[in-house]
């Protein structure tokens, strides 16, 4: 039967942090000098929480390996010792992660048996695309879905996922006494095969009529009309009354559920001392609303408290304290610098919100978070034809523009050099998604300082500022009115910022092609089977890198000058 996994099993994973050699990287006895105090056990089984949901997701669900996500932060950095622990997935925590997980199956294949009303026997049990698909003896085959932290929180995702794609709400579960112990959500398996495992056998007219029809299933998405921002649920879901907006009687709209504003991943902690948590719904209009004011006045208002959304987001991100800033690149910026810079941009983006075009191509727009070959099934014996769109987990609510500058993977070029997929995906989304579309043929440098406005602690101050400073260089050729919140830098201080840049650049361009040579997504995913060949043409690649710097004798304008320059945007981990 299942388990609470979040319960019993963590005492566990701590008896093993605490007793075992080998389970953590640490240079004291463990048996002599445990790492926690009986004191921090809270502290200690909320990071166990997340490494176990983590664990699941890295280990199984998806049975990849990460580049440089060997391990998981437990605790905070001590200021007493300056450390941060490390956990590193050993054979034996595996086994337990496996005998955890296996659980927590049995009571989602109990679940499936009834959701499915049937009796039959489980054949077999696949993880793909971080699901479950249960096959069954009957030829049925069930999907169960668990979250995990990387989506966003938990309890909001699955309740918006399930009242997105308008499942019944009898057909999830996010009660935590439930049998499996965490959300879930039990769903019918998409007819057909994925996109990609037919994708290449396609002829040029095959293609075109698939990404027809791909937006015409989306075409009844966008054309949902929404009166703000946020995320979908059922009116009867976790978020609180007083954090969502009605719908009709059983819809609502509620805090956004993705990552952006959570404390979601691992290393990316949030800190609420500078601003309060700022989820959303971005929909401080219940008083106009009331007023019946016009449309586009509600949409203003809306995107104003979307963008200080952005700004605090942003300023949730930074720590109180800097102990890896020796080791940053140069184009990071400090914690005072971020906190200047937000503090500029929140005004700017207030400007900027007010104009009746940043308006028009903001209006409330429903889109799939996620949408690649993998994601999209169609006919086995017509590939052309979409039989279903999945994953909608973590879809939300957004401005219209914030899409623009997206472009699935079935619309790249082929590697013959063929634009004929983007061609095609440009003009269906001109004809059948219009709201989509529009922002695209706007000028893009409208939008750019809303894009790294949520992330500079992640990205790097020089994003954002490389932004700010275009924008009011531009502000008259662009058409706003007034002048412009942000301040102009001295000519000093513009020199030193147009270095940076080229770093960061200098950082973008190796992440990409260095994913691309090793054959890698950026965040270092990769097949398992690729981990041994994968980690050692990491280390040659860099070892080649560092030998063209050092023997390069042009050097005045080269972003890397020495090793430690490369080091500090070398984007993979070279310490394996």
């Amino acid at each position: 039967m299942g388990v609470n996994f979040r319960m019993g099993d963590r005492e566990a994973v701590y008896l093993l942090v605490v007793c075992f050699p080998g389970i953590y990287q640490k240079s004291r006895n463990p048996f002599q000098d445990p790492i926690f105090p009986t004191a921090d056990m809270p502290k200690l089984f909320s990071a166990v929480d997340l490494f176990i949901s983590e664990a699941f997701q890295a280990i199984y669900c998806y049975g990849q390996h990460y580049i440089g996500k060997y391990y998981f932060l437990i605790g905070e950095s001590d200021s007493s010792n300056g450390s941060i622990y490390k956990l590193w997935v050993s054979t034996l925590m595996i086994s337990i992660l496996t005998h955890i997980l296996i659980q927590v199956v049995d009571g989602c294949v109990m679940t499936s048996y009834s959701a499915s009303r049937a009796t039959s026997n489980l054949t077999s049990m696949p993880f793909a695309e971080g699901v479950f698909i249960f096959h069954l003896n009957n030829a049925k085959r069930i999907v169960a879905r668990l979250p995990f932290t990387l989506a966003g929180p938990a309890r909001l995702t699955t309740a918006s996922e399930v009242a997105t794609v308008k499942y019944y709400w009898s057909d999830n579960a996010t009660d935590d006494c439930d049998l499996v112990g965490s959300e879930y959500i039990i769903m019918e398996h998409a007819d057909g095969v994925q996109l990609h495992q037919k994708w290449q056998s396609l002829a040029g007219d095959q293609k075109i009529r698939c990404i027809q029809g791909i937006y015409e299933n989306l075409k009844e998405v966008v054309d949902l009309e929404f009166p703000s921002f946020g995320s979908l649920y059922y009116a009867n879901s976790p978020p609180d009354p007083d954090n969502r907006r009605p719908l009709d009687g059983n819809f609502c709209i509620g805090p956004h559920c993705g990552p952006r504003y959570w404390d979601c991943n691992v290393g990316e902690q949030r800190y609420y001392d500078i601003v309060r948590p700022n989820h959303g719904p971005c929909m401080l209009l219940e008083k106009l609303v009331i007023i019946r004011l016009s449309r586009l006045r509600q949409i203003g208002s809306n995107i104003v408290d979307f963008s200080d959304g952005l700004i605090d987001a942003g300023l949730s991100r930074l720590p109180p304290t800097d102990p890896d800033a020796g080791s940053r690149s140069s184009y990071h910026g400090t914690i005072q610098a971020h906190m200047n810079l937000l503090g500029h941009a929140r005004k700017v983006l207030k400007q900027m919100s007010a104009d009746p075009r940043i308006q028009g191509a903001a209006t409330p727009l429903l889109f799939h978070p996620d949408l690649h070959k993998r994601n999209i099934f169609v006919s086995e014996d017509d590939p052309s034809i979409v039989s279903g769109i999945i994953d909608w987990q973590a879809a939300s609510i957004e401005p219209s523009w914030w899409y623009a500058d997206e472009v699935p993977d079935f619309a790249m070029p082929s590697e013959s050099g063929s634009n004929l997929c983007l061609q095609a995906f440009g003009a269906c989304t001109q004809f059948l998604t219009p709201r989509l579309a529009g922002p695209r043929l706007m000028n893009d440098n409208l939008f750019r300082p809303f894009r790294y406005s949520y992330r500079t602690w992640k990205d790097g101050a020089v994003a954002l500022r490389d932004d700010l400073i275009a924008t009011a260089q531009d502000w008259e050729e662009l058409g706003f009115a007034g002048q412009c919140a942000y301040p102009l830098p001295t000519p000093k201080e513009l020199a030193r910022h147009k270095k940076d840049f080229k770093l960061f650049v200098a950082a973008h361009d190796l992440k990409r092609d260095l994913a691309n040579l090793l054959d890698t997504a950026t965040d270092g995913w990769m097949p398992a089977e690729q981990l041994e060949t994968t980690t050692q043409a990491n280390k040659e690649m860099f070892r080649g890198m560092l030998h063209e710097v050092l023997i390069n004798e042009d050097m005045e304008d080269e972003p890397v000058t020495d090793e430690a320059v490369l080091r500090s945007i070398w984007p993979f981990d070279l310490d394996q």
